[in-house]
């Protein structure tokens, strides 16, 4: 049985619509919130939420916790090389 390509045209959409609503939050919280932990903290969660949405929009059919193992590994891997401080170079 072949999956249906409207299924998966319809799921890119929403994440689509997801990713702009996730990026306009991120803008917001850029220019409103106050600096401080809670704003760092928002734009680290929004750029996880982002990775994981640019991760289902390449794998539409995927179940959804392979999609979020890939942003979970990306976001550690960016963390951890951030330990190394060839970030700050």
């Amino acid at each position: 049985m072949r999956p249906d390509p409207s299924s998966s045209r319809s799921r890119r959409a929403a994440v689509v619509a997801a990713a702009i609503l996730v990026v306009a939050a991120g803008l917001a919280v850029s220019e409103l919130a106050p600096a401080g932990f809670l704003s760092d903290a928002a734009g680290d969660a929004l750029y996880a939420a982002l990775i994981y949405l640019l991760a289902a929009f390449l794998v539409p059919r995927a179940a959804p916790w392979k999609p979020a193992a890939g942003a979970l590994a990306w976001c550690t891997a960016i963390e951890l090389f951030q330990l190394t401080g060839l970030p700050e170079v």
